[in-house]
């Protein structure tokens, strides 16, 4: 049977790069092909199913763990070319990782990232930083398109797939693959059944509107810090309004947010619960009225997924990926990118009664089997 290869550092549900690839290996294993994982950390239901070949786990601030693993990877593709370890049928990397692989995906435009900072983070205050730490992530991408490898990428949506035809060499071929959902998890039902006992645990009122934050990290480019700040405006207006903040993969990282808020917004804490990293973000998902994301780059989020498949209504700016799963006007509005813009469509959403929830369409998401 083929042999498939599958090379990133954290092959586990938790990462939204690999989720739906975790299912693929689990598929294939089940058909009798022989799949190995080259990896740090392998999900639960892949143990004993699959090769295991072990990588060291690498820390280092400021997302410089990727360049040594990436070094690492290539560094061991040399090994195993003059050691004539038998080479796999298929090999699949998540992104720049492994430049040789027959197969990457694609999850995010580094391109589109500086753009939209460029149009519309410019004048956020600290914006020279992030600058600053998305240069090496431009390089991986420069590297990643016109590398001489004939390598077949995989975007997850329609917009960062135009990005990578536009911007990569002639000789790499594109296809759009859209991420996965979980539909057994996320549910306009399980929302229903667990929507009291969710806001309960939060200490939200039946007469607050709760608009819902999801990340890992990433705060700067997700919109964290305009969001917060059209929620106290929006407060400042006299609407009954609370901020759930769902997830944060560092205590640090959320430790820093806090200090940040509160020079600006001393009450915060009194409007806004940040959760910290949680084991099944459905739950407090139910909580929500609608998920509020003013993010200046993305690819085709999950986090957006998850929302629109609870049957959220989904408050997006036009970033990469909204095209895939918001339909202005029925499941959700496009916001604008000022601040004051957002506070006044929210405002006549809430005020109008046209914040409602919908029938859990997620658009151009695949079912796992589909994927």
């Amino acid at each position: 049977m083929p042999l498939i290869r599958f090379i990133d550092p954290s092959f586990t549900r938790h990462n939204p790069s690999t989720q739906g690839l975790v299912d693929v290996a689990v598929g294939l294993a089940a058909r009798g092909w022989e799949v190995e994982v080259f990896a740090c950390d392998l999900a639960p239901c892949l143990v004993g199913a699959v090769v295991h070949r072990k990588v060291p786990s690498i820390r280092l601030p400021f997302g410089w763990s990727v360049w040594l693993y990436f070094f690492y990877y290539h560094w061991h593709g040399l090994i195993d070319y003059f050691s004539k370890r038998p080479s796999a049928d298929v090999t699949v990397s998540t992104g720049f990782m492994y430049l040789p692989a027959d197969v990457a995906t694609v999850h995010f435009s580094h391109l589109d990232y500086l753009k939209s900072i460029w149009r519309h983070g410019r004048k956020t205050h600290g914006v020279l930083r992030y600058v600053v730490l998305s240069l090496p992530g431009l390089l991986s991408e420069l590297l990643f398109l016109w590398n001489p490898w004939r390598t077949h990428l995989l975007s997850v949506s329609e917009s960062v797939a135009a990005d990578m035809r536009r911007f990569s060499a002639p000789w790499k071929t594109v296809q759009v693959l859209p991420n996965p959902i979980h539909a057994e998890r996320f549910s306009p039902a399980y929302r229903e059944a667990m929507r009291v006992e969710a806001r309960q645990s939060h200490g939200f009122h039946d007469e607050e509107t709760v608009l819902l934050f999801s990340s890992a990290g990433h705060h700067f480019r997700k919109g964290f810090f305009p969001a917060v700040e059209t929620v106290a405006q929006l407060r400042a207006r006299g609407l009954a309004v609370r901020f759930l903040v769902v997830g944060g993969r560092h205590a640090t990282t959320l430790a820093r947010l806090r200090k940040q808020i509160r020079h600006t917004h001393p009450d915060f804490k009194d409007w806004m619960v940040i959760t910290g990293l949680v084991s099944h973000p459905e739950f407090h998902f139910a909580a929500a009225d609608a998920l509020f994301f003013p993010s200046l780059s993305e690819a085709f989020s999950a986090v957006e997924i998850e929302a629109a498949a609870l049957g959220l209504p989904l408050y997006l700016t036009a970033h990469h990926g909204s095209e895939m799963i918001l339909r202005d006007g029925e499941n959700g509005r496009i916001l604008p990118w000022d601040i004051t813009g957002m506070v006044d469509l929210l405002e006549q959403e809430i005020r109008g009664g046209t914040m409602r929830f919908h029938s859990g369409d997620t658009g151009r998401a695949l079912s796992q089997q589909a994927y």
